[in-house]
């Protein structure tokens, strides 16, 4: 608010609702076609038509004169002297379609914005460091934030003014688009000292905030139970979940179930059992296909907004299978297996790996691929159709513009298994909503470690198998080491998001397979992750490396959003590093970070959860089992891996060790036997102290869970 402030009182020109708040709060809007496609071919065309993003190439036709992020665009500003429009979206966002069509389409519109401005768009998926730098300007200058995000920029890349969706008119008590663009221009031309004192108080709050917090100096416990609490602020006791509208908000679901796990927390358990059972009957869950939508635009889990990401669903993949084990509920793994089979079906790119999303919209209009009538649904099951209807919610007037989101409201799923299918494959013949199919390496990550994590507790080896290509897909697109963000031509080269995430899916794919390559790569990309993206003076990890583009601050993003933090789980992945005896783990950045941090640790630890996880590592005992059996004995481990997947502990590391000629380089592998004649052997270690070795399985047991163990 305090730039927004500043804003008016230098200019005094825009009236407040130039600030609109996140475009979700928005009416609906029925009847917007999707916006031009990557393919399609117009009158115009920009500089975005060759992008290697899906979604730059679809705006490649406008009128607008775009721009990509780059050098270029800030020469021709300053060539100019005119201001920048920065608009970032990306390809499953529906109000990013709108705004393209309204006025990125508009012949009159372009003309005035290319006539007073240089116009920049990014892609947030392929540029998430750009991307968190604008929102939080939005966020000082008193806007929710959003997509699409529209900022006004000095030539130096600082904004002097934002917001998000603006239409073409006004309406919805936002100013129309064009009238904004009119006014920040006349702004720029008439009062340049008044822009200029608005662009030093940005550039004063914006570093300000980028700025070391101060040394941690709280107690690990307390912190955590802090974390605790605010993660449970506005909690709907009745419906499960946060806030009017319903995100799964998966990063602080995760802290949340682990720690109860840890804490044997029955009320935080309770919450994380409601939540995914909302999740799994609600309109959030594609009933068909599998999967998840975004968020619901209610408090009901019922209406989503139907764009589906590969992140979220990698995320909930994970949550829905350790559910499976810690609440012993069979149908948590069902879910589990249909998100899998629908990031095979749908986002698995032929060569390996996963694209990153399908779109709100198809054949004109949002989630007409989803929704259904009543006599849609009765032409395809007959007389089936009305227990189909009363179990899934349907109605002749609907819950969504006059057509059914399906909401199992009674009945067990296995009952309609069938009827789905023939719905799906009945749906499978509609339009079908576009793909953005990027393969970002960060999402990537998310989801080999969510497959592996599944197979793993799932006892679904095929799950395993896909994470290990997912994984090698990943790995071969190294250029010297480095990750790229995006597989493929022109990528830029990755974030610290995309090594973490990288990094913990291989330790995660370790131990679901016992094969010490993907240690090994793991080690590496963490040492990458140390060299490139370290602090070496006040600690932690910066998200961009140095030697990516123009960011006016290279800043170091803590907090949780609907990815984890690529900081705290970073921090993570050095701490299993550590438990092997990695090379490239250094207990220094671990606590640097926490250093780094110590302000958002100490009084908002709820927005940081992954951090704060990681803090009580860091104050806890670490466990680690290591099974070792001689060669060509790797099936003797069966019964004992299985052992160790009955049950989910946290804090436990497992590695499995084929015994060969020469020691494995990881100082906590080292020098560990097969039993007698190579038969199975573990190692039940606390801190890489390991009690005697356990050559029988109740032997094993009873080390792993002496609380349970007969006197």
């Amino acid at each position: 608010m305090l730039l927004h402030a500043l804003w008016l009182a230098c200019v005094g020109t825009v009236d407040s609702r130039a600030l609109p708040s996140d475009p979700v709060e928005a009416p609906r809007v029925a009847g917007h076609r999707i916006a031009r496609s990557a393919d399609d071919v117009g009158p115009f065309q920009n500089r975005l038509v060759d992008s290697a993003s899906p979604y730059l190439r679809q705006h490649g036709h406008n009128p607008v004169d775009w721009y990509p992020w780059g050098e270029e665009a800030f020469a021709e500003a300053r060539r100019r002297q005119v201001p920048i429009f920065l608009s970032i979206g990306y390809a499953a966002c529906h109000w990013c379609h709108v705004m393209e069509e309204e006025s990125f389409e508009d012949v009159a519109t372009a003309a005035y914005l290319n006539t007073h401005y240089v116009a920049i768009k990014v892609d947030r998926e392929s540029r998430p460091d750009i991307d968190a730098f604008y929102l939080d300007a939005l966020h000082a200058m008193g806007d929710n934030g959003g997509w699409p995000a529209s900022l006004w920029l000095g030539p130096d890349g600082l904004p002097f003014y934002g917001g998000t969706y603006f239409p073409k008119v006004g309406r919805y008590g936002r100013p129309g688009f064009l009238e904004i663009l009119q006014q920040m221009s006349d702004a720029w031309q008439s009062d340049p000292a008044a822009i200029g004192r608005t662009l030093e108080e940005v550039d004063r709050v914006l570093t300000s905030r980028a700025a070391p917090t101060g040394r941690y100096a709280g107690d690990p416990q307390e912190t955590l139970a802090l974390a605790v609490s605010q993660v449970q602020l506005g909690w709907d006791a009745r419906h499960g979940g946060w806030g009017s509208k319903k995100f799964p908000r998966a990063p602080r679901l995760a802290f949340m179930l682990e720690q109860g796990v840890e804490t044997s927390d029955p009320e935080l358990l309770d919450k994380v059992e409601t939540l995914l059972r909302a999740m799994d009957r609600g309109g959030l869950h594609d009933h068909l296909g599998g999967g998840f939508h975004r968020y619901t635009v209610d408090a009901t889990w019922t209406v989503p907004h139907f764009e589906k990401m590969l992140y979220d669903n990698a995320q909930l993949l994970r949550l829905y299978a350790l559910g499976a084990v810690v609440f012993e509920e069979p149908r948590f793994a069902e879910v589990a297996r249909g998100i899998a089979g629908w990031m095979d079906r749908e986002l698995l790119d032929p060569e390996g790996g996963y694209w990153s999303s399908l779109d709100a919209d198809s054949d004109g209009e949002e989630g007409t691929f989803y929704v259904w009538t009543p006599s849609q649904i009765r032409e395809v099951l007959g007389e089936d159709a009305e227990r189909f209807q009363t179990a899934y919610g349907v109605t002749e007037a609907g819950n969504f513009e006059g057509t059914n989101v399906l909401v199992r409201v009674q009945g067990e799923p296995e009952a309609f298994a069938e009827a789905r299918l023939r719905l799906l494959h009945a749906r499978s013949e509609r339009v079908r909503p576009a793909t953005d199919d990027k393969l970002v390496v960060s999402y990537n990550g998310l989801a080999l470690g969510a497959l592996a994590v599944a197979g793993r507790y799932l006892d679904d080896a095929a799950m395993v198998a896909r994470a290990e290509q997912t994984a090698q897909r990943v790995l071969e697109a190294r250029v010297d080491g480095v990750l790229p963000r995006v597989i493929g031509p022109g990528s830029p080269p990755g974030l610290l998001d995309d090594h973490a995430f990288v990094a913990n899916g291989l330790l995660d794919l370790y131990e679901a397979s016992g094969d010490l390559r993907w240690l090994q790569a793991a080690d590496e990309v963490a040492a990458v992750l140390v060299s490139r993206f370290g602090d070496e003076v006040d600690g932690g990890f910066y998200r961009s490396p140095p030697d990516t583009v123009e960011l006016p601050l290279r800043r170091k993003d803590v907090a949780d959003g609907a990815e984890p933090s690529g900081q705290g789980v970073a921090v993570r992945v050095l701490q299993r590093l550590e438990a092997y005896g990695a090379s490239s783990a250094d207990p220094g950045r671990v606590e640097g970070t926490f250093v780094a941090a110590g302000a958002d640790l100490e009084r908002g630890p709820g927005q940081t959860p992954t951090l704060a996880t990681a803090l009580l590592r860091a104050a806890t005992p670490s466990r680690e089992v290591i099974l070792v059996v001689g060669s060509g004995r790797l099936e003797e481990l069966a019964p004992w891996a299985a052992a160790l997947s009955a049950t989910w502990v946290p804090a436990l590391h497992v590695a499995s060790l084929v015994e060969a000629d020469e020691d494995p380089p990881f100082a906590s592998l080292a020098g560990k036997q097969a039993g007698p004649d190579g038969a199975p052997r573990a190692y039940v270690c606390t801190d890489r102290t390991c009690k005697q070795p356990a050559d029988d399985l109740p032997t094993f047991l009873a080390q792993l869970h002496p609380e349970v163990a007969s006197p």
